[in-house]
């Protein structure tokens, strides 16, 4: 899982220099229904859970205040099964964990009245927190999530309101991204236990505490808004932020102080394919009402490789990699088909290596893409076929066959013709020139025998040389 060196630092700058005294509590809202007991990779989602949040809180400020409400387990069937396990006040992560590790998933799915327990607690004692909601399904009790935090902002209730959903279906999401907006926090998905902890993290570092946000980030591709990791660097320093965000194919939100920034973003996730980072220059207003806007345009094109052997569609690979840089982005097989990739606007350079054919028969392209058109980069290869055995008296004998280019030393092929007509002689498909095969005898009757060919390959032609022993 990786660090969460970040959250470190966010609590303690706000603890020692914004807000100089103790932080408002977070307050988890964890799933323990019975869906919990399916499996990622392996291990139940919910001890995916009890790990990322032990991982989590073990790292927290001994000064942050930790409360945990669990839902759905201590029976089946009952809508009210809710309990505050660890008080919104408590400092004590042992207990936390240990209240955590206890957990077995039951019941069922009552979202709402869970929210409500935490509301009513806030209420009660006129308290603010931070609030993270985490589900791996629906309300299964007659509940609006999103209707209860709209009501309970309306009331002047202190909250901030996050809602990760572990695993969820599409469909499944609606309720619980508008619960999130309403309590102006996020709605982030997970899938395994890679991304839980990611969200969390980022969920518990953006508190009640924190100044509103001031920027929004998007990325986009063709229309589409996609899943994005965002690096800022302070453009007159020089220095990396320590905060750094994703958009999960929506969103970023987060606060920069008025200030010159550099922002790069690398897309993640299937998107990502031939799409390199992109970093542009962002500014931040100092005018504190608005809300700053930046948009990464991951706008594809589309280059076509049609790669063909004497006119017909050949099996090939292609490698891509930025123009001018070593690393390849993409890479793909053309099965004899033609193979398209999509890639960000720019001058690639393409390796492209004919299979089958025997010879220095790597080609490079170099090309440029445009977003939103589509381009095609044709490579042909003309061949001959030479057919190269060996016999005595009549009768196939096996040998090896080594094939160079007169003039030169360095093999072009290599095989072993053995003694049957399916291989003997042995097909290769070779560019157009002047060649010589040394064949070494194999089998007995002719054992460690040498001979010599030479012939000629034309392009599109085919040529038959038997050794004779």
């Amino acid at each position: 899982m990786k660090s969460i060196k970040s959250l470190i630092v966010f609590f303690l700058f706000f603890q020692t220099v914004l807000l100089a005294e103790k932080p408002a509590p977070i307050i988890f809202i964890v799933d323990a229904s019975g869906s919990m007991w399916g499996q990622i990779d392996g291990a139940t989602k919910m001890q995916i859970a009890k790990d990322v949040l032990q991982e989590l809180v073990g790292n927290m400020p001994e000064e942050q205040s930790l409360g945990l409400v669990a839902y759905g387990h201590r029976q089946k069937g009952d809508c009210r099964d809710v309990e505050y396990l660890v008080a919104a006040d408590s400092e004590d992560k042992n207990l936390f964990n240990n209240k955590m590790a206890a957990l077995k998933p039951l019941g069922k799915t009552p979202l709402a009245y869970s929210a409500k327990l935490v509301i009513d607690d806030l209420r009660q004692n006129g308290g603010k927190a931070t609030v993270i909601l985490v589900t791996d399904g629906v309300e299964t009790c007659d509940g609006d999530l999103c209707q209860l935090v709209k009501d309970a902002k309306a009331e002047g209730i202190e909250f901030k309101m996050h809602v990760v959903g572990f695993d969820l279906k599409p469909e499944e999401k609606a309720n619980l991204q508008c619960a999130a907006e309403a309590g102006g926090g996020d709605y982030l998905d997970a899938a395994n236990a890679e991304e839980l902890s990611d969200v969390l993290n980022n969920t518990a570092a953006q508190t009640v505490d924190a100044p509103a946000a001031n920027c929004r980030l998007t990325a986009s591709k063709n229309g589409a808004l996609i899943d994005g990791f965002v690096k800022i660097t302070d453009a007159v320093s020089g220095e990396q932020l320590e905060q750094k965000h994703r958009t999960y194919a929506d969103t970023a939100a987060f606060f920069l102080p008025a200030g010159k920034y550099n922002v790069e973003v690398t897309v993640l996730g299937s998107e990502s394919r031939g799409m390199g980072a992109i970093t542009q220059p962002f500014e931040v207003s100092a005018d504190s009402t608005k809300m700053n806007e930046i948009n990464f345009s991951f706008d594809a094109g589309t280059v076509i490789f049609d790669v063909t052997n004497n006119g017909e569609g050949w099996d090939a690979t292609v490698r891509i990699k930025v123009a001018g840089e070593t690393k390849n982005i993409v890479q793909g097989r053309t099965y004899g088909r033609l193979k398209s990739f999509e890639l960000n606007g720019g001058t690639y350079e393409a390796e492209v290596l004919l299979l089958k054919i025997k010879g220095d028969i790597k080609q490079t392209r170099t090309f440029s893409i445009n977003a939103n058109q589509a381009d095609t980069v044709r490579v042909n290869i003309e061949t001959g076929i030479a057919f190269i055995g060996a016999e005595k008296n009549g009768e196939l004998m096996d040998a090896t066959v080594n094939i160079v280019k007169i003039g030169e030393t360095k093999s072009v092929a290599a095989a072993r013709t053995y003694s049957s007509s399916s291989s003997n002689p042995k097909k290769f498909i070779l560019l157009p020139g002047k060649y010589k095969a040394e064949l070494v005898g194999v089998t007995k009757a002719i054992k460690r025998i040498k001979k010599e060919i030479e012939f000629e390959v034309k392009a599109g032609g085919e040529v038959t040389k038997m050794a004779g022993y």
